[in-house]
């Protein structure tokens, strides 16, 4: 999915549901994990909303870029059209389901968060 159809997405409702979260309900992922772009944007400070460090951030992440590594992932995932209270303009919060991830997806020696971050 690319960067403008995420964006066209958004538009059309409020909430979109990702790969593996077709059945879910809002009650379930409201308990997820949130992404917000400016979290791993590199071109904001941690004032701004930046959590990772620099060597880590991308410039400009749009939310199709972080939907494609989430599906690369087979991460549920769950697309809300809801703005970054420090970056309101920003629009777009991604929530995903650490909870069903098996071990043997990732390398154990970094957390589930450095690989989605």
């Amino acid at each position: 999915m690319s960067s403008s159809s995420a964006s066209s997405v958004l538009l059309k409702g409020d909430v979109v549901l990702g790969k593996g979260a077709e059945s879910v309900t809002e009650d379930e992922y409201k308990t997820w994990k949130c992404i917000y772009p400016n979290y791993i944007d590199k071109s904001k400070s941690v004032g701004e909303g930046r959590r990772v460090s620099v060597c880590k951030a991308v410039d400009r992440p749009t939310l199709g870029e972080i939907i494609e590594a989430l599906q690369l992932l087979s991460v549920p995932y769950v697309v809300e059209n809801k703005a970054y209270p420090r970056d309101w303009l920003v629009r777009g919060r991604i929530r995903v389901n650490l909870a069903g991830i098996s071990d043997n997806s990732f390398d154990t020696s970094t957390s589930y968060n450095s690989y989605l971050i």
